[in-house]
């Protein structure tokens, strides 16, 4: 059919074209940017910008053609307490299994098949147990699978703690692996991260019961989500939890506040609609809270991923060119270089603290002072404070009580007041240490660093913007780096480019093409060159 040439003459277009000839002439979106460009009514910078959203980005034809599919080897369901031996076992519905399929290789010594074959789900097969949200590497689990015939997944309560869970409603999600390799790393992790929490002897010494066994044994029959799922009419009358439930995060005073209601002779009808609506409306409110606080992990990550650490010491690439040798702090890459992203990596664990202090806000939950001081940090809304105590104790409060008593402010906007670049790079980081030790994350020294210089590079572009901000977008606007304003390409790029670790760039030889789809799927730009910002 003939090639198109833009209306300027300097670009040779492939032509518009349907699948089907007979049908109607449905032109796709690169087709009509093609056309748009071959009349003039576009630029070339903007069909570029364009085209590469159109195939990668956030409603491009990758996502949808390569991860717009539904597995066959995950399953979601309520979970129920279940004290089995050992307590990685998880029970699954057997209908269930018998609706999955897993793809598996057939191996033969050092060989394998490059072909996948399809077969059930077995007992004893090793699967990802995780609850969504994921707030910590500590919410994904490997267990092994087992079958009964129950409606619920069964769940031994050594999970509730990493998990978050209570065996009120809580939905959890099982994906199956397989091969040898995934069944290898399974049991590694099974064997390394081992819980104790539910053990005998916790038991025993948290029930002041000697004979544990036969109560286990009763429990074990018993319907762990009887007040969460029957009607309010059944529910009436039946016995209280026991102590065992208790331990189990078997939660009890919801119900009997329902239960005392309904039994009152002077109960209301509206007093009942109330608290039912009280309840949807904080549901409601916790899972909106559920998506800000993963868009602001997401903008954390992508801000730091653009900081790096080298032997030279640590700078920040999305600051303006003159500012980035001038900022960079020296002598903070330790002996031994962590592996990874730190600054990203320890991203991961203050975003999920952030996202748990926001759905407990939701629920009207009391807002711990650890988690508002890392909140804090990114969106600026709050003033924190060094003091002392009474016993001569370091502390950290917040408004007026802190600022009264307060031996070093915490916040941006006060800390972008010291003169002293040193000086603001060490209160920097004395609030970041602060913030994860209330929070109770373990942070390295490195990864401490990156985001403290993170912080520290944001006090010269805007101390009052917020970092990361599900509503606001602003602080991102004001920096010089296109990778914090285009598609996550270009922070694809930029992970490629990090010479701090020359071991994964080694390792990524055998994945480098000329293809630049390629490049996409395996995610390496490294010996590309960045079209997409040409003639910005």
């Amino acid at each position: 059919m003939g090639h198109l040439r833009s209306a300027n003459g300097t670009a040779l277009l492939l032509p518009a074209c349907t699948s089907d000839p007979s049908g109607p002439y449905e032109l796709s979106e690169i087709d009509k940017l093609t056309l748009q460009l071959a009349g003039g009514n576009i630029s070339l910078s903007q069909y570029a910008v364009n085209l590469r959203n159109c195939i990668s980005g956030k409603r491009g034809s990758l996502k949808y053609g390569c991860m717009g599919f539904t597995s066959l080897s995950t399953a979601r369901g309520v979970a129920t307490s279940v004290w089995s031996e050992p307590y990685y076992e998880v029970w699954m519905p057997k209908r269930w299994a018998e609706r999955m399929w897993i793809p598996e290789r057939t191996e033969d010594g050092e060989y394998s098949s490059p072909y996948y074959s399809w077969r059930r789900v077995r007992e004893g097969d090793y699967a990802i147990l995780s609850r969504c949200p994921v707030l910590s590497h500590e919410s994904v689990r490997c267990v092994q699978l087992r079958f009964w015939d129950q409606p619920s997944v069964g769940v031994h309560p050594e999970y509730c703690a990493p998990l978050n869970l209570d065996y009120d409603g809580d939905e959890v999600h099982l994906s199956i692996v397989s091969g040898r390799e995934c069944s290898r790393e399974a049991l590694c992790n099974l064997r390394l991260g081992a819980l104790s929490k539910f053990s005998r002897l916790s038991v025993e010494k948290a029930l002041r019961e000697s004979n544990v066994d036969s109560l286990v044994a009763d429990m074990r029959c018993v319907d762990f989500m009887t007040t969460s799922t029957l009607s309010v009419d059944v529910n009436v009358g039946l016995n209280k939890l026991t102590a065992i439930h208790s331990l189990s995060r078997c939660k009890e005073a919801q119900w009997l506040a329902f239960a005392g209601h309904l039994e009152s002779r002077r109960a209301r009808m509206a007093t009942f609609v109330e608290r039912c609506t009280a309840s949807v409306h904080d549901l409601t409110e916790s899972h909106i809270r559920v998506s800000e606080g993963f868009t602001m992990g997401r903008q954390l990550k992508h801000i730091l991923f653009q900081t790096q650490s080298t032997q030279r010491g640590t700078l920040t690439r999305w600051l303006p060119v003159q500012d980035r040798r001038r900022l960079a702090v020296q002598g903070l890459w330790c002996a031994a270089p962590a592996y990874g992203f730190p600054g990203t990596r320890l991203s991961s664990h203050v975003s999920g603290a952030v996202q748990q202090a926001l759905m407990d806000r939701a629920k009207h939950g009391h807002r711990e002072e650890s988690t508002s001081l890392l909140l804090s940090l990114l969106t600026g809304k709050h003033s924190f404070f060094v003091t002392r105590d009474l016993l001569g104790r370091l502390d950290v409060e917040s408004g007026d009580a802190g600022r009264r008593g307060a031996l070093a402010p915490l916040s941006r906007s006060e800390i972008a007041q010291l003169s002293n670049p040193s000086d603001r790079y060490v209160r920097c980081l004395l609030a970041v240490k602060l913030g994860c030790l209330l929070s109770r994350i373990d942070a390295a020294e490195t990864e401490a660093a990156e985001l403290a210089h993170t912080l520290f590079s944001s006090t010269y572009v805007d101390p009052s913007a917020a970092i990361a901000d599900g509503m606001n977008v602003g602080f991102l606007a004001k920096t010089c780096s296109p990778a914090l304003l285009t598609a996550a390409c270009d922070d694809i790029y930029t992970l490629d480019r990090r010479f701090c670790l020359p071991q994964y760039s080694e390792e990524m030889d055998w994945c480098r093409t000329d293809c630049p789809v390629a490049s996409i799927i395996t995610g390496n730009y490294a010996d590309h060159v960045h079209r997409s910002q040409a003639g910005f």
